[in-house]
């Protein structure tokens, strides 16, 4: 799947394991124990996961992220 851009806030918290994702056409490597927070209106991509990723996501709209 090619990027997207988000029309919300997305947090997600790695447990175990990493990932590879594209954020505004920037390649980040995530690695357990860390958070990805993507913010409304960037371009998002997931590209790879590893086997034993462990993760919980938590999607926030504009107005609730804003506060």
């Amino acid at each position: 799947m090619g990027p997207f851009r988000l029309d919300m806030t997305l947090a997600i918290y790695l447990r175990q394991g990493s990932c590879r994702v594209m954020i505004d056409m920037v390649e980040y490597t995530a690695t357990a124990p860390c958070m990805v927070v993507v913010m409304a209106g960037q371009l998002f991509q997931l590209v790879t996961l590893s086997g034993d990723m462990e993760s919980l996501t938590m999607l926030m709209s504009e107005a609730f992220a804003a506060g």
